[in-house]
């Protein structure tokens, strides 16, 4: 067992320090991904952590308590965040791609440049795709207009808010409706900062 130390993203001052097997040249986002597992197991507070650049691709992150937390550039893909609280944190570059974010609460987290199959539809409209959720497998597609948000499911094409409607009346309480509830939560917080986006860019 040898100890590797976490800081605090604001402060700099060691958060935590973790017990966890590694290798002495191992890369430091290997160490960092140990410790965040350790540190969940050992029910360590991650909140306001330094997991920048954090390898955590498969890793058992539900409901852990991550708010205001750096991840950026970390891997998460194919992670379980079900349930995770991500609050105010910092994803920006961070990889999600096939990460299970059921329940997880992303309010105020900073998804800028956020790997989630990103791409551009008709020229310029930013256009994300989450997927597949469940096993029903398909995604689901969202892009950004001047008006606002607009989601695309199989048959379905309206607004978020419509769609969340649909998924409500469709899957209800179901395990399927919480995972299109997570998609429209991040869905929601990415379409907050297409628009600011866009108003900064018109007031340049």
């Amino acid at each position: 067992m040898l100890s590797f130390e976490v800081t605090n993203r604001f402060s700099g001052a060691t958060q935590f320090t973790a017990k966890i097997d590694f290798a002495e040249d191992a890369p430091r986002s290997i160490k960092l991904g140990l410790a965040v597992v350790w540190a969940i197991k050992t029910r360590v507070n991650l909140s306001e952590a330094n997991l920048s650049g954090a390898d955590l691709s498969l890793a058992d992150l539900s409901e852990a308590y991550l708010s205001l937390a750096d991840l950026r550039g970390a891997d998460l893909s194919r992670a379980d965040l079900s349930g995770a609280y991500l609050s105010g944190a910092d994803l920006r570059g961070a990889d999600l791609r096939g990460a299970y974010l059921g329940g997880a609460n992303l309010r105020g987290a900073d998804l800028r440049g956020a790997k989630c199959q990103f791409g551009v539809l008709a020229g310029s409209r930013p256009i994300i795709q989450i997927g597949p959720i469940g096993s029903e497998g398909g995604t689901v597609e969202a892009y950004h207009v001047d008006t606002g948000c607009f989601a695309r499911r199989g048959s379905f094409s309206g607004s978020l808010d419509d769609f969340a409607a649909a998924v409500e009346k469709t899957h209800g309480a179901s395990a399927f409706g919480d995972e299109y509830r997570a998609a429209i939560s991040f869905l929601t917080v990415w379409a907050e900062l297409q628009a600011a986006a866009a108003k900064q860019e018109a007031a340049a």
